[in-house]
């Protein structure tokens, strides 16, 4: 079997979820004997505030010749039984859907983030969560401006979701989408995309390593970028009432707003690590007593989370998407109303002043993460997948 996977990444010098989980599954797929080839596309180019670049990008963003071309070669050089898309805008679009279609080889598209319901891609709008676009291809988010803060961006995304949407070419072109939580798949399906079209495969978290277990887990970490819709208003209160060593890892800009107030009230507690390599992330979150994820968005799975549970540390959540349904499903951490700064603390101090607590949540994690969430079970429902749509392609030829 071969297999071609397509991603449409970011900035290549900006921290991606994405593109780890992309990286994680070519590794996991070549490992099993499968030849895999991936591709990736950077944003790099992309000026938003390049009037002529964005000019000259939304003219190709509804169909980009180039991504049809870059396609082409990649096709003719690999051959591939099976394209395996991640994300497509703004540079490839459902372009490289068609080209496929065209020539009867089966497509499959990971559901990353809502961008196909939401023009900001994450179900956030003036610090909170929305979710006013789900049935309306996104139009009160182009009327906002919810991406890049430009309404032509905004409107760029609504025209292209609006467009294969609703004239259907993108549930032909596309022969599966994978969504990577279930609450992926019910925002999907809510917004009218065809259920069958839809299943269910977690990301996989790979362990760079088995760190043992230390006889006392302390402080608290916060692994992601620092923007306000990650939670960063939250933690800035939590630093006043929270006494615990608390770690922050990542960058972001509200980074220095964090250091401010840290500065201003001598919250010695407080370590910035900045953005740092897997390993030694991985090596703070096995050894820490939580690690608390109070996102604001439509967070769709949350690698940190998983990464959390593979090693028993207890997680606390926002009640709001992926990070909320591994805790449902796993009872590995506390659930926490998105804006409610007591609850995060008093969440903290629960685990904190219980070890019998914390222990049973931290077990009940990694048993969740071993079922469902091991790069090895996943990558085997990856290649179930796989089979599935390349089988029924060829009955349908």
């Amino acid at each position: 079997m071969k297999i071609l996977l397509v991603h449409n990444s970011g900035s290549r010098h900006l921290p991606s979820g994405e593109m780890r989980v992309v990286e994680n599954e070519k590794r996991a797929l070549q490992q099993r004997g499968i030849d895999v080839y991936l591709h990736v596309v950077y944003n790099d180019a992309f000026d938003s505030r390049n009037p002529f670049k964005l000019l000259k990008t939304g003219l190709n963003f509804f169909y980009s010749l180039m991504g049809r071309e870059l396609l082409a070669k990649l096709l003719k050089q690999f051959q591939p039984d099976l394209v395996h898309f991640h994300s497509i805008l703004p540079l490839l679009t459902p372009s490289v859907f068609h080209l496929c279609h065209q020539k009867n080889i089966p497509v499959l598209q990971t559901l990353h983030n809502f961008r196909w319901l939401c023009v900001e891609g994450g179900l956030y709008r003036d610090g909170h969560i929305c979710r006013q676009c789900l049935n309306r291809y996104g139009w009160p988010g182009a009327w906002h401006g919810c991406a890049k803060n430009s309404r032509f961006i905004s409107l760029l995304l609504f025209s292209i979701n609006a467009l294969y949407r609703r004239s259907g070419y993108l549930y032909r072109w596309v022969d599966k989408f994978i969504a990577v939580s279930e609450f992926v798949r019910d925002a999907y399906v809510q917004a009218g995309f065809p259920s069958e079209k839809i299943v269910l495969k977690y990301n996989g978290v790979t362990m760079p390593t088995q760190i043992e277990k230390p006889e006392t887990k302390q402080g608290i970490t916060f692994v992601g970028r620092l923007t306000k819709s990650k939670g960063t208003e939250i933690l800035g209160q939590l630093f006043d009432r929270v006494k615990y060593p608390f770690n922050i890892i990542g960058s972001g800009p509200e980074e220095e707003k964090l250091k401010t107030i840290c500065r201003q009230n001598n919250f010695n507690h407080v370590r910035f690590w900045g953005n740092l390599p897997s390993m030694e992330t991985f090596e703070i979150i096995a050894t820490s007593a939580c690690v608390i994820i109070p996102s604001q968005c439509g967070e769709t799975f949350s690698l940190v989370a998983g990464e959390a549970l593979s090693q028993g540390t207890p997680i606390i959540v926002s009640a709001f998407g992926g990070p909320m349904e591994l805790v449902e499903e796993s009872g590995g951490g506390i659930i926490v109303d998105p804006q409610d700064i007591n609850g995060f603390g008093d969440a903290i101090e629960k685990i904190m002043n219980s070890p019998i607590l914390a222990d049973r949540m931290g077990n009940a994690g990694q048993n969740f993460f071993q079922q469902n969430l091991s790069i090895k079970n996943t990558t085997d429902q990856l290649i179930k997948i796989y089979e599935q749509v390349i089988e029924n392609k060829i009955k349908t030829d």
